[in-house]
């Protein structure tokens, strides 16, 4: 059973060349363009999402949360992967950790 002080305690996430090599996806060099620094457990819902994306080839995107995907799709482009893997668990999709594949630009972000 969870204890309440457990979600509240202290966390580290370890950078280095530990983790590249256990997993070699290395999700702690990933850049935070904006927003406040990620919880501990969103660190864990991040890389269960980079691990499951680096398998596809063409633009995919995944949605995890609680280290569970709740929505993945693969599409000719990263829009539609996006909305199709929304569509896996809309109200999952609230609150989880999102990521694709390829690269992100403004016009998807807006």
């Amino acid at each position: 059973m969870f204890s309440p002080k457990l979600l509240m305690s202290k966390a580290a996430f370890c950078v280095g060349d530990v983790i590249a090599e256990v997993n070699n996806k290395e999700i702690d060099t990933a850049i935070r363009h904006q927003g406040k620094e990620m919880p501990y457990l969103e660190y864990i819902d991040a890389d269960a999402a980079w691990n499951c994306i680096s398998e596809f080839k063409i633009p995919t995107c995944v949605i995890v949360k609680d280290r569970n995907p709740f929505g993945i799709a693969s599409r000719d482009g990263m829009l539609e992967a996006y909305r199709l893997a929304v569509k896996g668990d809309p109200a999952s999709a609230i609150g989880g950790v999102l990521a694709f594949n390829v690269e992100v630009d403004k016009v998807s972000v807006s």
